[in-house]
């Protein structure tokens, strides 16, 4: 493909694509092509290629393409422009229509000639003749613009315009892709307008002109009515929205509009929180840790200064919090939801606070992008735009900023970590034990694991809701008598240490399951209750391979899940997290120190709460290694380790429920007969 070596015949099946119509919010219609899967590879394995040095081609003014954080640049450097006041400023928002759809491909071939000659002869057979593109029953030709779902599009689509960026007057003059945005005095703008709608038809560009907007700052509100006028009188169709209503790339741009954007995400979020229901509890959570939460306002943490509205920030945690409550079935009291709020690897859930990520966000933002910013607008201080956030999560924290700015973990830790402090400054005993295991690596394995029935992550919702209350020290059931008489508490751990708790056989049996099917993976079978290396008590090993593992010898291994809890393990618990997996590898050894010189024995002591012990992740990460090396999938570890967790939560679960009275169910109701006719 890349030596033009398509048959002509071809090229228009190849390079053309299955159109989706997709409905933009003004009405109209976005046509999406999702191409052909092996033109879509090489587009993306070019535009990889030529990323970076075509980043530096079309900047400054051009920050969409080999330009990391380029969206949030063009927001902070508008933002500073606006801080200029020195006279009556415009600043102008451009739209045109359809516009990678529309630019003229001769032009487009000219500019891949002049600055991708390596791969003209790609770009010449993709857009040299018309495509063809289906939509349903119908086939229409494409014969301008650049497909949209083209990896190489928008790298096109800059270039082409390059020259028509490049021409702007304008002091402020950023573009990303096709997102426009001019700033200077009321004359110098609408001189650069002429330009570009003189210059955008040469390319086949259009202006929308309904879509476009204009934002005029001037300390007399007669200087703004005139340059309002003079805009109005060129343009009359072009808005002008007041400061709560501007925003720029899907971020507000002045505090004004804060309230608003942060309403919207709102009540988004709760919107979608509640259609979540439909879910299983597992896969609800997920979603919407991974999708809907943070991840879906943290853009707009970083591009505007929603740190100025905590009460805004407040009230998108509440919804969430709430969200997260109805979802587990647990009761998020303060002391819960303080904990589910920290990352996993410090023991929570991962859904962090919009209210503790607001300064970290941005000040990572703006401190990623100050050489951009810099460029694009020169007068901007941002000494005095860090000053004040800095101050503000220097005293929130009570620590220094950080060596490295550009990292927004750098600035989220000392914030995480003071939550984590506050945690154990009103921690019982036996919850400092739970806290400590549950910050364990292993221990949050099964929040990363995707919940999918087919690979057996998937938990119940009962079950899930027992994993959460436990991990976090919540209600998990009305306090009762067990089975074996012992009292339960409301946390419910007693079923993790009963003896005569039915879920302890089926967690065993199930995680020597997975062990030899993960040997199996690795290339190596084995057997479960080998035969012939009974012990004088009459124990033998859990498994043995059968063929030899290392130094000419099989692998002999024996699991075990210890409570974390339990009497004997509580005070080493309190001290050291995975105390109770490591005395227990202690005793498999003594226990099985008759058969090591026959074969290699490797302990595989797990926890309740998550903990591994030394020599099990040792062995685990060496069958992982092997799964690696047999199947090429680098994450093996990671897989394995999701696994192991979602079993020890599924046991814990069983184990909690083995502890409440038998009681019959209305079973015969739902019995069928059959009746033969």
């Amino acid at each position: 493909m890349m030596c033009q070596g398509v048959p002509f015949a071809v090229c228009p099946l190849l390079y053309g694509g299955t159109l989706t119509a997709l409905n933009k919010k003004d009405g109209g219609i976005r046509p999406i092509a999702c191409g052909n899967t092996l033109r879509r590879l090489v587009g993306k394995i070019v535009s990889r290629r030529v990323m970076a040095a075509m980043g530096e081609l079309v900047r400054p003014q051009q920050l969409g393409y080999g330009t990391p954080g380029g969206a949030e640049a063009v927001v902070h450097a508008t933002r500073a422009f606006l801080e200029e006041k020195e006279e009556t400023l415009v600043v102008l928002k451009l739209d045109f229509k359809n516009a990678f759809n529309t630019v003229h491909r001769n032009k487009l071939l000219a500019a891949a000639r002049n600055h991708l000659p390596e791969y003209y002869a790609l770009v010449d057979q993709m857009y040299r003749h018309r495509t063809e593109l289906f939509f349903g029953e119908h086939v229409l030709p494409s014969e301008s613009g650049v497909q949209q779902g083209d990896p190489l599009g928008p790298l096109l689509f800059c270039l082409v315009t390059r020259g028509l960026s490049g021409a702007m007057r304008a002091r402020l003059n950023a573009w990303y892709l096709d997102d426009f945005t001019l700033g200077d005095t009321v004359d110098v703008v609408l001189e650069d307008l002429q330009s570009v709608m003189r210059m955008g038809s040469d390319i086949g560009l259009e202006f929308n002109l309904a879509k476009c907007e204009a934002f005029v700052f001037a300390e007399d509100v007669a200087d703004c009515q005139e340059a309002r006028a003079a805009i109005h009188q060129f343009a009359p169709t072009i808005s002008f929205p007041g400061p709560e209503e501007l925003s720029l790339l899907g971020a507000p741009l002045l505090l004004e509009g804060i309230s608003t954007a942060m309403d919207i995400k709102t009540a988004t979020l709760r919107l979608l929180a509640s259609r979540l229901g439909m879910l299983p509890a597992h896969q609800a959570l997920f979603i919407l840790r991974n999708c809907l939460s943070t991840p879906k306002v943290l853009y707009m943490l970083r591009c505007s200064l929603a740190w100025f509205r905590p009460d805004k920030l407040e009230a998108f945690d509440e919804v969430l919090r709430s969200s997260v409550e109805g979802i587990t079935n647990t009761a998020m009291t303060p002391m819960v939801w303080r904990q589910a709020t920290l990352p996993v690897s410090r023991g929570g859930l991962g859904i962090r606070k919009t209210s503790e990520l607001a300064y970290p966000a941005y000040l990572a933002s703006v401190h990623a992008s100050k050489d951009f910013i810099a460029i694009i607008a020169p007068k901007a201080d941002l000494d005095e735009i860090l000053v004040a956030p800095t101050h503000d999560w220097c005293s929130l924290t009570g620590a220094d900023a950080p060596v490295a700015p550009k990292r927004q973990k750098d600035w989220d830790t000392p914030i995480a970590e003071k939550g984590v402090r506050s945690m154990w400054e009103v921690t019982s005993v036996r919850d400092t034990a739970r806290l400590r295991a549950v910050a364990c690596k292993e221990s949050g394995a099964w929040l990363n694991a995707l919940p999918i029935p087919s690979l057996g992550n998937l938990l119940n919702d009962n079950s899930l809701r027992v994993s959460v209350a436990l991990r976090f020290g919540a209600l998990v059931c009305q306090p009762h008598v067990c089975q074996c008489g012992a009292r339960v508490n409301a946390d419910g751990q007693h079923g993790l240490s009963c003896q005569k708790s039915a879920g302890r056989p089926c967690r065993h049996s199930s995680m020597n399951d997975i062990v030899k099917r993960a040997l199996v993976t690795a290339g190596v079978q084995s057997i479960l209750e080998p035969t012939g290396l009974d012990q004088a008590d009459g124990k033998r090993p859990d498994g043995l391979t059968l063929a030899p593992w290392k130094r000419g010898k099989a692998l002999a291994w024996d699991v075990t899940c210890v409570d974390t809890m339990a009497d004997s393990y509580i005070g080493g618990s309190l001290i050291t997290a995975g105390h109770a997996s490591t005395k227990a590898e202690e005793k498999k050894n003594t226990r099985y120190q008759n058969i090591m010189d026959r074969v290699l024995f490797g302990p595989l002591a797990f926890e309740t709460f998550g903990p591994w012990g030394p020599e099990t992740k040792t062995l685990i990460g060496e069958i992982a290694e092997k799964m690696k090396e047999q199947t090429g999938a680098k994450r093996s570890l990671e897989y394995l380790r999701q696994r192991i967790s979602i079993e020890i939560q599924r046991g814990n679960a069983t184990c909690v429920f083995g502890t409440h009275p038998f009681s019959r169910g209305l079973d015969e109701v739902f019995s069928i007969l059959k009746v033969k006719h």
